[in-house]
């Protein structure tokens, strides 16, 4: 998010801002302040990459991390972020970008919950999230359901809850975003508890 800010503000850089379906979307705050469009993709860089290449992505980034940018290598460069970053540091502290950051968009807590289960409750619970569309979660209602990699169900109060299978263990991923880490848990402790899924290990 720092260094969407930086190419856009301080480089004069423009694009659409490119993201994993797992990723923070306070990036799309940002986009939408700056009229750039968000692309959202399944999770893997080699996605990303594509947004680079075929879509003009100013900037593609992962949960996990990894990123790139328009111009540069379509692979995910640790080297590059360390220099950006370190780029961005010798102009204004981090600390203090990350300030204004918080005061020009607000802030997000996001986590991700891994929950064991079964292989034959795997096949279940897969099963059910097939056909699962509920309404509303924790009290907020949901306003869509995204498909392209796991189901993403985003809520009226700005908040989400992606569940994303393990495709090679016995285990379902939950993550959530939210203005505070206690919403966070609560998300994926409701989504946990309505599939049957047991999160207390």
């Amino acid at each position: 998010c720092l260094l969407a800010e930086y190419l856009i503000n301080e480089k004069e850089i423009k694009g659409p801002l490119a993201r994993t379906v797992s990723t923070t979307t306070m990036l799309d705050r940002i986009a939408s302040a700056h009229g750039l469009d968000v692309i959202e993709t399944p999770v893997g860089f080699k996605y990303q990459a594509q947004a680079l290449m075929e879509r003009g992505a100013l900037l593609a980034g992962e949960e996990s991390g990894g990123l790139s940018i328009k111009g540069h290598i379509p692979e995910k460069d640790g080297i590059l972020a360390c220099l950006l970053a370190a780029e961005m540091a010798a102009a204004q502290p981090l600390a203090k970008r990350l300030e204004q950051l918080a005061e020009s968009y607000g802030t997000v807590s996001t986590h991700r919950l891994d929950v064991h289960c079964q292989p034959k409750q795997k096949e279940t619970i897969l099963s059910e999230l097939n056909n699962w569309r509920p309404r509303q979660l924790a009290d907020s209602d949901v306003t869509d359901i995204i498909t392209i990699d796991g189901w993403k169900y985003q809520l009226a109060d700005g908040s989400w809850v992606l569940v994303r299978a393990s495709g090679t263990e016995p285990l379902f991923r939950i993550y959530a975003e939210a203005e505070t880490p206690e919403r966070v848990s609560e998300l994926q402790q409701e989504v946990a508890g309505q599939l049957g899924m047991d999160s207390s290990g």
